[in-house]
């Protein structure tokens, strides 16, 4: 057995989920497109393979299977290289999927990942606060990002809730706002998911 199949193996056990070949097949394009564009854009500060499958891949597909339905509507903002949305969407594929990225680099990435993925997520260069199609949105994600004041007012506007992916400290956006669900990321002391409603 390879060490990429090793390594998502142990992972698809200490997260309780499993992947099927095609899911696994699309994790390697993945992982490619990250090496190959990593150095020219920026995309994650995480090197090693094993630590990306499980911060940025098995991380977003515990989000999706613990938080989502697979067929629900979903925004990912400063989604960065695809995380969690487009992971997520690569788990769930009936997800309605929209990325929302300022940076326009990473926005070209996004949509290359889309394509060789075949996934049929929207990418949107700008700010989900002015740029974002509200109408069909059920959910909005955040992973390593502080939720503007604006973007929180609108979602508050909106009744849209907000899932979150974060570390001890939550940003002063978040602190003191009702949470409904909290559950600790699997394996890990100080990653926590929250859904806030």
């Amino acid at each position: 057995m390879s060490r990429f199949s090793n390594c998502v193996s142990s992972l698809e056990t200490l997260f309780g989920l499993t992947l099927d070949q095609a899911q696994r097949n699309r994790v390697r394009t993945y992982l490619r497109l990250l090496a190959k564009w990593n150095s020219r854009v920026n995309l994650t500060r995480v090197a090693r393979t094993e630590d990306r499958l499980r911060f940025h891949f098995f991380e977003s597909f515990w989000l999706a299977q613990r938080f989502l339905e697979p067929c629900h509507s979903v925004l990912d903002v400063g989604s960065g290289a695809g995380f969690p949305g487009l992971a997520m969407q690569l788990y769930y594929p009936g997800l309605t999927l929209t990325l929302v990225e300022k940076n326009f680099k990473k926005t070209v990435f996004l949509k290359e990942a889309a394509r060789a993925l075949s996934l049929r997520a929207r990418v949107v260069h700008g700010e989900a606060e002015t740029d974002a199609d509200w109408e069909a949105v059920q959910l909005v994600t955040v992973r390593g990002l502080k939720p503007s004041p604006r973007l929180t007012e609108v979602l508050d506007h909106r009744g849209i809730p907000l899932l979150a992916l974060h570390g001890e400290k939550l940003g002063e956006t978040l602190k003191g706002r009702r949470w409904v669900r909290r559950e600790r990321v699997p394996g890990s002391q100080g990653r926590f998911a929250t859904l806030f409603g």
